[in-house]
């Protein structure tokens, strides 16, 4: 994508190479900034360019790179130009974690919307252990995405799993990581009403692999293991985030690894487990001791 004629129209009233430099007034940098959010938002759009393939750069860097270099300024006004940029990517950078916040907060339900590592409660050993293992995780959830290791938390139902997910995928979004939450049951859904639409499976496939993370909570239904069909769809996922180094993160009502392989394949779990926190909330269930 190319410069907007807005700024196309500053250049040839700025950049001559007779010309002397002139000073960008207010509206001239708001426009600019304009033009740069514009080609942020398209970039990699316009196969013309093939430096504009990849992630969008942040607006600072497509204004050194895209819009400087044909600009005849005075170094202060560069400086401005720049400065102005990177405000508006730290405005547009936190609109985009408060918007990426709410989605979790609908995913996760009202329940579990104020989750987070500091509110949740350990009092005994084993939960204190399990805590520490998942603050160590979120501490540096940049490099542990980054390296595809995941996060799976199982035993038995009420133990606070979905709780320690929900908090950790707080810090991803904080960490501006894309977080794809759903239940299990629901992903399922997905699936079975593409039947009789117009939505192909490989596009729903393509949906659950592109983010950073994916957490499926609850992966079995209450009772019994998945369905042939439903343990296909979730190895065509889980295989596809696994080979993409890709992490996957879910909670199991299951007491132990033999369990879950006969609830959902040996392959599934193998590619869940490998590489990733797996942690085991071995105490009774909360829900149990408040009834």
């Amino acid at each position: 994508m190319a410069l907007a004629s807005v700024t196309e129209r500053i250049l040839k009233r700025l950049a001559s190479s007779d010309a002397q430099p002139r000073p960008l007034t207010a509206d001239d940098v708001h426009r600019i900034l304009r033009d740069a959010e514009r080609l942020q938002d398209n970039w990699g759009t316009d196969y013309e360019y093939d430096r504009h393939q990849g992630p969008a750069p942040a607006l600072d860097v497509i204004l050194r790179d895209e819009v400087l270099p044909t600009l005849h300024l005075v170094p202060a006004d560069a400086d401005r130009l720049v400065e102005a940029a990177r405000q508006e990517q730290a405005r547009r950078d936190q609109r985009r974690r408060q918007a990426a916040l709410r989605e979790l907060h609908a995913a996760v339900g009202r329940r579990f919307a104020e989750a987070s590592l500091d509110n949740y409660e350990a009092t005994s050993a084993e939960q204190k252990k399990v805590l520490e293992a998942v603050k160590g995780y979120a501490a540096n959830i940049g490099q542990h995405v980054a390296d595809g290791a995941g996060l799976v938390a199982f035993g038995a139902a009420g133990t606070g799993k979905t709780h320690l997910l929900a908090a950790v995928a707080k810090v991803a979004v904080e960490a501006d990581l894309t977080i794809h939450w759903i239940n299990g049951q629901d992903l399922f859904a997905r699936f079975r009403a593409a039947i009789d639409g117009s939505e192909s499976e490989a596009k729903i496939v393509q949906g659950f692999v592109s983010p950073d993370v994916l957490v499926v909570d609850d992966v079995l239904p209450p009772s019994g293991a998945l369905t042939e069909y439903q343990a296909s769809t979730l190895y065509r996922i889980v295989d596809a985030r696994y080979r993409a180094c890709s992490p996957t993160w879910a909670t199991l009502n299951v007491a132990n690894g033999a369990e879950a392989e006969r609830g959902m394949s040996a392959q599934v779990v193998d590619r869940l487990r490998h590489g990733s926190l797996c942690v085991f909330c071995d105490w009774p269930s909360h829900r149990k001791a408040q009834a």
